[in-house]
């Protein structure tokens, strides 16, 4: 038979009392939780769904309330993006402050004394360079022309002086020049000094005036191929004499002979087109039995006119 260990009554008790403080001590923590107090029983309700932690406290209140915000809900402090700053300038604006003067906001503040000057200073430089620059182009334009009138003045003084030798180039061949548009034209009478009852020789060359040079011509195209005739009135009786114009060797030269029966004034016209249409025509006097012609030194000028307005290297007559 075994033996029984029997325990002491004064440890069961102590046990027992020990249970009981447990017991007692979670009912008052359950109370605590839902309002009530060891002295009055209070319905807690159903149990949270969440036990408490180990603090006593719920799992969401470790947030504190005025943390939580609306989904919707901005920052105070934030800005939209297209707000600038209030003391942000657009690179070209002026300081746009209250005028010491009483001015209203947003008034663009005045140049300083030393900002004036330096305007002032500028304006005044710009001036003095525009001015200097003007009176340097019409000083330059005054030179060109006090040479132009020393050179006329030099070629009026030479012709003066060469009269004689021009006379008796003119007597053996005349040069004559006439323009029609962009068309000129240059007559060779030979001899120069028309005498009745002898042939005179015209050579007519009918050119192009170019506003770009050609290599071979110059400021010159011969005109080629044309066909037209010279008409030769008479004095007096106004009789017209008709002549075709033939083509001689030199690119745009033509020519006729004539005979004039009498002294007088005879006038030589021409009137025709050229290859690409266009028009042209011309008339000169032709003095038979006197020398040196009442025209001579207008048609001297007229030629050197003409040679100025055409800088061509081309001999076009003479020859």
């Amino acid at each position: 038979m075994k033996r029984t260990q029997l325990v002491p009554l004064s440890f069961l008790a102590a046990a027992a009392i020990a249970a009981a403080l447990v017991a007692g001590n979670a009912a008052r923590a359950d109370r605590a939780i839902i309002g009530g107090s060891d002295d009055e029983t209070t319905d807690a309700g159903p149990p949270p769904a969440t036990p408490p932690g180990k603090d006593g406290k719920k799992p969401d209140d470790k947030k504190k309330p005025d943390d939580k915000k609306k989904p919707d809900e901005k920052k105070t402090d934030e800005k939209k993006p297209d707000e600038k700053k209030p003391d942000e300038k657009k690179p070209d604006d002026k300081a746009a402050a209250v005028k010491k003067d009483g001015g209203k906001p947003g008034d663009v503040l005045e140049d300083t004394p030393a900002e004036k000057a330096a305007k002032a200073k500028d304006a005044a430089a710009k001036g003095k360079a525009e001015q200097a620059a003007d009176d340097a182009a019409k000083k330059k334009e005054a030179e060109n022309q006090k040479l132009l009138e020393q050179k006329k003045a030099a070629d009026d003084k030479k012709r003066i002086e060469n009269k004689d030798t021009r006379l008796a180039a003119a007597k053996k061949i005349r040069q004559i020049t006439r323009t029609s548009g962009a068309i000129t034209m240059a007559f060779a009478v030979e001899p120069g000094y028309v005498v009745a009852n002898q042939v005179v020789e015209m050579r007519i060359d009918i050119a192009e005036k170019l506003e770009v040079a050609d290599p071979r011509y110059g400021d010159l195209m011969p005109e080629k191929g044309l066909e037209f005739a010279v008409v030769v009135t008479n004095p007096g009786k106004a009789i017209k004499q008709r002549y075709e114009a033939h083509a001689l060797g030199a690119p745009g030269r033509y020519g006729v002979h004539t005979t004039p029966l009498k002294d007088g004034v005879y006038q030589v016209s021409i009137e025709g087109k050229t290859a690409d249409n266009k028009s042209f025509s011309a008339q000169f006097p032709l003095y038979v039995g006197t020398w040196p012609p009442p025209d001579f030194e207008q048609e001297e000028k007229n030629n050197a006119t003409t040679a100025d307005h055409a800088h061509t290297g081309r001999k076009v007559l003479g020859e």
